[in-house]
């Protein structure tokens, strides 16, 4: 596995930013960092979009996530977008309180079965 994987992450996930996952010891031993960037498209002052970019210490991107919320009926959504070139992986999630017996160090759980909305997308 690890020359098919070498040569993805050279060739495809480095070049892009995206799916650029450490595979040798040192590389993890280099440190992650992450942030979140808000994007104001409509430019009214609330955050349309939030992007969670991480990185090597040295600034060598791992992966950036797009995140935003839907709201349908009253129910609400996640949309996660990883941009691809010419497409992108979307996924949508969707939130709920966790059951007494799942809830050990967390009170929420993401359901990504899929439903009216919930799943992962590729599109181009």
């Amino acid at each position: 596995m690890r020359l098919p994987y070498r040569l993805y992450r050279e060739t495809v996930a480095k070049p892009l930013g995206q799916a650029n996952a450490p595979f040798e010891i040192d590389e993890v031993q280099r440190g992650v960092i992450s942030w979140i960037d808000t994007i104001d498209v409509d430019g009214d002052g609330r955050a349309d979009f939030r992007a969670w970019v991480r990185a090597y210490e040295n600034g060598e991107p791992l992966y950036v996530g797009i995140y935003t919320v839907v709201r349908i009926d009253d129910v609400a959504y996640v949309a996660v977008g990883f941009p691809l070139p010419a497409g992108n992986f979307t996924a949508t999630l969707q939130p709920r309180c966790a059951p007494v017996s799942v809830a050990r160090s967390a009170d929420t759980v993401i359901d990504r079965s899929p439903g009216l909305l919930g799943g992962p997308y590729a599109t181009t």
